[in-house]
């Protein structure tokens, strides 16, 4: 007999497998381009690769966020939702992981197929031009094709699920998903605008690095910056990811308590008012089944 949360599992997956093949392919394909031509692009190819994977998701990542954020009230699914035996903090909890898994799944794919190109190029003996370089600022020293997968597709992920989860909190309930996604990226412009101009009129030179990695680890996307940044970090890593976990946390439980709570008044008003208009323009019910 299954689970609460293996039926609400079984139904975010067949409502995301067709998503999740075309942002998969979609990401794959991008990344791929580079490797197309090698000679040109000579041992950066892999790295620049990652690069174009990463900027191609972190759009993708919005508009899954807007999906997830107000998909349920659009499609008309939300009073079905809410009808089912189940607390909406469970079904939210469910779409915000299924959301999370559609962003760093493509990315992760993407990187290990380049791993497998690089393995069989190896078994056929094809001369490779590229070297897996560590993403995380030091270039200097080439990596294994495992450690380079794990260490680009962390570094890959923390952006675009940072991005996922401001995304999805600030467009929670939106009446639709360009709404959502619109609200969110002009909340996340303004707020990186708001900290470039609070460095150039309070800050007669760049302010404290300590403040700075503070400030990132908690912006959209901020921590990998913090993680892929050639500058020594001033303030301790025991500060700087609490503080990302700490604001992403924050924006998880935010999602999850605000999921389906305003629509729920919205489709009970809509659903009474379209009744009382139904009453005045329908006809009288048919006296038996024949003449109906």
């Amino acid at each position: 007999m299954r689970t609460i949360w293996q039926a609400l599992a079984w139904k975010e997956w067949h409502e995301h497998k067709w998503k999740l093949a075309a942002l998969t392919a979609i990401v794959v394909s991008v990344a791929a381009m580079p490797l197309m031509n090698i000679v040109d692009f000579g041992r950066d190819a892999i790295i620049i690769s990652v690069g174009m994977a990463t900027l191609c998701m972190l759009p993708l990542s919005l508009f899954v966020a807007a999906g997830e954020a107000s998909s349920e009230g659009p499609r008309g699914t939300l009073a079905f939702t809410q009808s089912l035996p189940v607390a909406m903090w469970k079904v939210a909890i469910q779409k915000l992981v299924a959301g999370m898994l559609m962003c760093f799944l493509p990315i992760v794919i993407a990187l290990a197929l380049m791993c497998g190109v690089d393995v069989l190029c190896g078994a056929l003996g094809i001369e490779r031009h590229w070297k897996f370089e560590n993403p995380f600022g030091d270039s200097s020293k080439a990596l294994n094709p495992g450690t380079w997968l794990a260490t680009s597709s962390l570094t890959a992920c923390v952006a675009t699920i940072s991005l996922y989860l401001w995304a999805v909190a600030l467009g929670v309930n939106r009446r639709d998903e360009v709404s959502a996604g619109a609200w969110a990226l002009l909340f996340m412009a303004a707020w990186w605008t708001g900290w470039i101009v609070v460095r150039r009129m309070f800050f007669l030179q760049t302010p404290p690095d300590e403040l700075q990695q503070l400030i990132m680890a908690g912006s959209p996307g901020g921590l990998a910056i913090c993680l892929t940044s050639s500058v020594r970090v001033d303030v301790a890593w025991w500060a700087v990811i609490p503080m990302a976990l700490f604001v992403h946390t924050l924006l998880a439980c935010w999602y999850v308590r605000r999921f389906g709570q305003p629509a729920l008044e919205s489709e009970s008003q809509l659903q009474s008012h379209s009744n009382s208009a139904m009453a005045s323009w329908l006809a009288a019910p048919r006296r038996s089944p024949f003449a109906a």
